[in-house]
């Protein structure tokens, strides 16, 4: 579950970033040029920065929903023929059910289907372990 956590604080960290209320390296004068006019080129490379900054904390922040989501999809896996497994993973779970995979999954899911990278054999496996978690 450290996986999913370091995911969202990552992709809160992006957005905060992509909002321009970034570590406060990216824009230090806070102007913000919208009249039209061509941008000094200090400017335009505090802008790169900010995306590249952006680009590196998104890349992190898929890293780890990847990871929690196969994580999850194990765990699924390990706990769809038994129950006492299914009682075992509940028990290390921070809210002591499924959500948390669940959540993680269906992101899986959806861009493994945006991505159009798994067949649809593959998807109707995730799906099934979804199911499975939702039902335990």
């Amino acid at each position: 579950m450290e996986h999913e956590e370091a995911a969202r604080l990552e992709e809160a960290k992006t957005d905060m970033l992509l909002d321009g209320k970034g570590d406060g390296e990216s824009n230090p004068e806070g102007v913000r040029k919208d009249d039209g006019a061509a941008a000094p080129q200090g400017v335009i490379e505090d802008m790169e920065e900010t995306l590249t900054k952006a680009l590196q904390k998104a890349g992190k922040n898929m890293e780890d929903s990847m990871v929690a989501a196969y994580i999850a999809l194990l765990l699924g896996c390990l706990i769809q023929d038994s129950r006492d497994n299914a009682v075992k993973v509940r028990d290390y779970l921070p809210n002591k059910d499924f959500d948390i995979m669940v959540k993680m999954l269906k992101k899986f899911l959806n861009f493994m289907h945006l991505a159009n990278v798994v067949g649809s054999t593959g998807m109707k496996s995730i799906q099934r372990v979804i199911d499975i978690l939702e039902a335990t």
